[in-house]
């Protein structure tokens, strides 16, 4: 448990250290440079945070609990993003920054009216504060207590590690918002998306060594003769519900 508390806090000040040294010297005083980074962030940084904000707990937590409980029927859930987010990036993002828009709202009010971009303003108000947020910090709370096992490390109940966890994440992830802008954000999440592919491919590695007492090639001899109705993409409208 040491080793793992030691290895988090090294990658995320590591993270932490370089979204700093390379944000230290942005101009944050204009919505420019706030909520467009000063136009200058890179494909493969844009790529990068684009496929992080799509990605949280949601995912890591919930669409593997529901590949364990059911199969691969979740996969309907994510695959076909694809299809809008390569719209996105290849037609829409470079209209958007084309025309100097810093927010989607902003789109609304040049394509209709004022009206409008204050009630999608609203809207996403709404559903950002009180279905996505709550969801990525709850979620994001089960997995740091379930990893560093909060509850008899600090002796809390299960609802105060959860409330802590929640209130530290939430802190962590206005400094990196409030004081860093959009570049400390996507900076970040280039970093994370590298550390998340490198931690993707390990995983199903260490799982196979482990399920194989040892042996990687006895661990997918297993995971392949063994309830391989998991492996099922197809399943029935109910395969899905949690």
């Amino acid at each position: 448990m040491t080793i793992t508390i030691i290895s988090f806090l090294v990658v995320t000040g590591f993270v932490g250290l370089i979204s700093w040294y390379q944000t230290k010297n942005d101009d944050f005083s204009s919505s420019k440079g706030y909520f467009l980074a000063g136009r200058g962030l890179s494909a493969i940084v844009i790529g990068c945070s684009m496929v992080l904000s799509s990605l949280s707990t949601e995912q890591l937590i919930g669409v593997n609990a529901n590949s364990y409980a059911g199969n691969f029927s979740i996969i309907a859930w994510t695959i076909p993003t694809v299809i809008p987010l390569c719209f996105l990036a290849l037609y829409l993002l470079p209209k958007y920054i084309r025309n100097g828009y810093t927010t989607i709202p902003e789109f609304f009010e040049s394509r209709f009216d004022r009206q409008t971009r204050l009630i999608m303003s609203g809207l996403f108000l709404v559903f950002y504060l009180f279905i996505v947020i709550p969801t990525a910090l709850y979620t994001g709370a089960i997995a740091f207590n379930k990893i560093f096992n909060l509850e008899s490390a600090f002796g809390l109940s299960y609802g105060a590690a959860i409330t802590y966890t929640v209130i530290a994440i939430a802190i962590v992830g206005a400094i990196y918002a409030i004081f860093g802008g959009l570049k400390a954000v996507a900076v970040s999440d280039t970093w994370n998306a590298v550390i998340l592919v490198i931690g993707a491919l390990l995983v199903p590695i260490f799982g196979l060594i482990h399920l194989g007492n040892g042996s990687f090639s006895e661990g997918l001899h297993i995971i392949t003769t063994t309830h391989v109705e998991k492996f099922n993409a197809i399943g029935s409208e109910t395969d899905a519900v949690p």
